[in-house]
């Protein structure tokens, strides 16, 4: 049931951020590759 409320929730922020042109699918394959190290 949560899985599916995120699922829900996500459907709605893609829609939003395609209204202003972003593709969400696309921005998350571009981050599959992004390394980031934080040194404390």
């Amino acid at each position: 049931m949560k899985e599916n409320l995120v699922q829900q929730a996500y459907e709605v922020a893609k829609a939003r951020y395609a209204e202003i042109g972003v593709d969400t699918e696309t921005v998350l394959a571009q981050l599959q590759d992004f390394h980031l190290s934080m040194h404390c």
